[in-house]
């Protein structure tokens, strides 16, 4: 199966892929969203747009066949950034004599100058969750397309490696860090404007982590192989177990034996993919757990310190302090007042 994206806006893609799938789209919040038919597959694709021209668009799901969405030269240059977060998939550029293969964790930057296509391939019945950060840069003249100073240097700083001719790709390692962020996204249970803000917050937290890696490869560039990339899923797989117990995980010996590994792989995992070792990330699980109790629940601070795995409410409040900058308390109240005064802004219920 073969689709064509003629558009380079995020809500007119996805009007095209609404036509390729006899789907009718959803909008709301600047957030479009079409499912795949049955016929093809299942799943869906949305896309939103933010404020400064950074976009977001996500592909989960599973098409019954093998399928290219082939995205047609236009009059926009194109800054993609690529998170592949399940099964391996190829890239195929114009200009490029070989395809691009994208493994599971792996990201990739593509710069792709007008009149240049590319083309993304799905394997028939493997799952696949891309997702898409976009900055677009046009060539018609529209200044109200135009992007601010500081994309206008991000835009220069990558695209100074291609040009009107010749795409660009980067193929990066592994970024867990970045896995991390895409989850905390996918968790946020909240709907409408309070959730566009927050994937808005998480989409520009990403494309920092982004470029600061991108630098980091170019500096210390690392052979990537099928070994690394074993170990990233191992230690993924691992920080979700971590994650779903963080209350009755207290030390790297308890995750070594729920995991079937040891302390030494455990250690040089963590710290080779997010930079920490297995308990400094332990603690930034727990401060991203109360925040999301603090937020989304009524329990009272001593039920969220037993379970987040704590025993002190005056630790978790001074490491929650020089974390967020404010105490548990005094961060739900705040964070309840900004709710409060956003949904008397967009009269939400």
């Amino acid at each position: 199966m073969k689709l064509t994206i003629k558009s380079y806006k995020i809500r007119d893609i996805i009007k095209d892929f609404s036509l390729a799938f006899r789907s009718r789209p959803v909008s709301e919040y600047n957030t479009h969203e079409v499912m795949i038919s049955p016929g093809l597959g299942e799943g869906k694709i949305y896309g939103m747009n933010f404020n400064d021209g950074l976009g977001l668009i996500k592909y989960e799901g599973k098409f019954k066949e093998d399928s290219e969405v082939i995205f047609e030269a236009g009059i926009a240059s194109r800054l993609i950034f690529l998170f592949n977060l399940e099964s391996t998939l190829k890239l195929k550029i114009d200009g490029f004599e070989e395809k691009i293969e994208l493994n599971k964790f792996q990201n990739c930057i593509l710069a792709i100058p007008a009149r240049i296509s590319y083309t993304i391939h799905f394997f028939a019945e493997e799952a696949f969750e891309l997702n898409c950060l976009e900055l677009i840069q046009p060539h018609d003249g529209n200044k109200a397309l135009q992007h601010d100073n500081h994309w206008e240097q991000v835009l220069h700083l990558l695209l100074e490696n291609s040009n009107d001719h010749h795409a660009y790709c980067h193929q990066g390692n592994y970024s867990l860090k970045t896995v991390d962020l895409f989850r905390e996204m996918e968790s946020f249970e909240k709907d409408g404007v309070l959730k566009h803000l927050f994937f808005d917050a998480k989409a520009h937290e990403i494309l920092v982590q982004q470029l600061l890696r991108y630098e980091n490869d170019l500096e210390n560039p690392v052979q990537i192989n099928r070994n690394m990339a074993l170990e990233a899923e191992f230690i993924a797989n691992a920080s979700v177990v971590l994650r779903n117990n963080v209350g009755s995980i207290n030390t790297v010996r308890s995750l070594a034996r729920m995991t079937g590994s040891n302390n030494n792989k455990l250690q040089a995992g963590f710290k080779r993919f997010y930079g920490q070792t297995v308990n400094e990330y332990l603690n930034t699980v727990r401060m991203q757990k109360g925040r999301d109790f603090l937020i989304n629940t009524e329990y009272n601070i001593s039920e969220i310190v037993d379970k987040i795995g704590l025993s002190s409410k005056s630790y978790f409040s001074k490491i929650f302090r020089e974390q967020y900058g404010l105490s548990p308390s005094e961060f739900r109240k705040k964070m309840k007042e900004a709710s409060q005064e956003i949904s008397q802004t967009y009269h939400l219920k």
